[in-house]
């Protein structure tokens, strides 16, 4: 049962508004457990792909909606958005649901020797501070995760991923 807010800017003496849609919460871990607004959560929840029987990977905000009630009427509190960054509307459908979100940065798989090619690993802390920057006020993001399944154990992947740690904290403490 989400609490979200509005907030409206009316600039003085000058045209147009801008408004936003956010929600507070507090998402922790600690002594073996995740902790929601400082009550312990046991996550439940699957994988989901943004893509549809029907329009493949073009999906519409009624079948994302979809998905997100059939998440929910699994029993679900919890959904991990697969490989790479979801999209605002699928998480602002998690908002309203009161469903936690998994992101990740795109990057499935990836090999050696893109673990220490300066561009990649410039495009990946690019993009990893964009996708914490652009759900700050989705209270539904409550992880951020990088380059699934990843040379992770090897020195270039230890480093980057130390990387893409403080890049992602640069964001959001």
């Amino acid at each position: 049962s989400p609490n979200l807010h509005r907030v409206e800017v009316v600039p003085h003496g000058k045209m147009g508004r801008a408004s936003a849609r956010f929600g507070i919460r507090q998402f922790t871990c600690g002594k073996g457990r995740f902790w929601l607004n400082g009550a312990p959560i046991f996550l439940k929840g699957v994988n989901r792909h943004d893509a549809d029987f029907q329009n493949g990977y073009a999906t519409t905000v009624q079948s994302i909606w979809r998905d997100v009630m059939l998440i929910k009427k699994l029993g679900c509190n919890f959904v991990r958005s697969v490989h790479y960054t979801p999209s605002d509307d699928f998480l602002s459908l998690c908002d309203e649901a009161g469903l936690l979100v998994w992101q990740e940065a795109l990057g499935w798989g990836n090999w050696q020797g893109q673990l220490n090619d300066p561009e990649f690993i410039r495009l990946q802390i690019e993009q990893a501070k964009l996708m914490a920057r652009n759900s700050l006020n989705h209270p539904s993001a409550v992880i951020d995760a990088f380059l699934n399944e990843f040379g992770s154990s090897t020195a270039e992947g230890k480093e980057l991923a130390n990387m893409l740690i403080a890049a992602l904290r640069s964001v959001d403490s």
